[in-house]
């Protein structure tokens, strides 16, 4: 019997070190590979001149050329939508072909599936991606094509209910399957891993970027008055670092603030450990990372603009408004300064944490396909 063989399309090939994207794509073919042996591959633009083939762990990576995804505009959008149908078809026939998060690659996934008279599945990690395109002209086809597909997923409860309510997918059963945290320890050459930091850590795992909420927390961080015991750590692609870096300065807490960039797997696994909370105060409603659900795994709280919505739908704790700097300031200092509460967000991540296993994740993927190719 010949492997299961599955495509997965994305606009991010993991090539960029820290973004939770790449990250989560490479895991799932890597761990359905491992798991199950299903041939994943995984299929990116090649926005950083790296090989056009290229296995990593097991997992083949191709790549190619196709027009810039930073020129924001629906003629664009459609030729990169045709250049992921091109060089899907010339790989040949996959079993399932699952486009993932920006709208090109979920679109090329259900329209490749039909082309190859095959099985689709489109995932989304957030609302913003789909809603910013459901303009009047374009909100007909987009979904036309999206509903096409054989299952639509989604990276939380929340916002497989917010579809539901929004019935953008009209007859259409919505399934969710969450991230992950590795657990994993990959520190290896630190002696300080299982010590208590002289400084309480507030640390970001993300693009230094805007979207992400990093001039928020930056705001909010300097309104902090137990900020003599803190310091703030940010962890990621270094989008905006120079402008960042001009706002530590205006803001006066240049001595409070370390901007590490991209990281090796172990020290990001350091930093994880040695934090006292982990905060990434999305701009946008696609807002519960990757990074937030490594942190539970760990036992650290986190603090997010969007909830994962949990299946028994309890209040989660470290939710705050996109863009609220004075809320996120409230809520750091509460948790540098309350005993109580702080205890209080560590259960809450304990008990979150059992969503997030990778192993159980995946089997989750691998009973999806198979239910989808058994029109389940």
């Amino acid at each position: 019997m010949k492997p299961l063989r599955v495509l997965l399309i994305t606009d991010f090939a993991p090539n960029i070190v820290n973004a939770g994207s790449e990250r989560l794509v490479f895991g799932i073919a890597q761990g359905l590979n491992k798991q199950y042996a299903v041939k994943a591959d995984i299929l990116a633009p090649n926005w950083n001149n790296l090989p056009e083939e290229e296995v990593v762990d097991g997992v083949t990576i191709h790549r190619f050329k196709t027009h810039s995804i930073r020129t924001l505009n629906s003629s664009n959008a459609a030729r990169r939508v045709f250049d992921f149908m091109r060089f899907g078809a010339k790989l040949g026939r996959y079993d399932l072909y699952q486009g993932f998060y920006t709208l090109p690659p979920l679109m090329a996934a259900v329209l490749l599936a039909k082309f190859m008279q095959s099985k689709s599945i489109i995932t989304f990690f957030g609302r913003e991606q789909l809603e910013k395109r459901l303009t009047k002209l374009a909100k007909f086809p987009i979904l036309a094509v999206l509903n096409c597909a054989d299952k639509i997923t989604t990276y939380t409860w929340k916002l497989a209910s917010y579809f539901s309510e929004k019935a953008y997918f009209k007859n259409k059963a919505i399934t969710t399957i969450q991230g992950w945290g590795d657990t994993e320890l990959k520190v290896t050459g630190h002696t300080m891993v299982r010590t208590t930091p002289k400084e309480k850590i507030i640390l970001f795992v993300g693009r230094l970027a805007k979207e992400k909420g990093v001039y928020v927390l930056l705001n909010a961080f300097s309104k902090i008055k137990a900020r003599g015991s803190a310091k703030l750590v940010l962890i990621g692609p270094p989008y905006e670092e120079e402008n960042v870096k001009r706002e530590i300065k205006r803001l006066g807490i240049g001595n409070k603030v370390n901007i590490l960039g991209f990281v090796s797997d172990e020290d990001l696994e350091y930093w994880y450990l040695h934090s006292y909370v982990v905060a990434v105060p999305a701009l946008h409603r696609d807002g519960f990372g990757l990074s937030l659900m490594e942190a539970m795994v760990r036992g650290k709280p986190i603090i997010g603009t969007e909830g994962v919505g949990t299946p028994d739908n309890t209040q989660e704790l470290g939710i705050i408004e996109p863009g609220d700097a004075v809320a996120l300031a409230d809520y750091l200092e509460k948790m540098l300064t309350d005993k109580t509460f702080y205890s209080k967000c560590l259960e809450n991540a304990k008990a979150r944490s059992k969503l997030f296993i990778k192993e159980q994740v995946i089997k989750k993927y691998y009973s999806t396909y198979l239910a989808t190719l058994n029109n389940k």
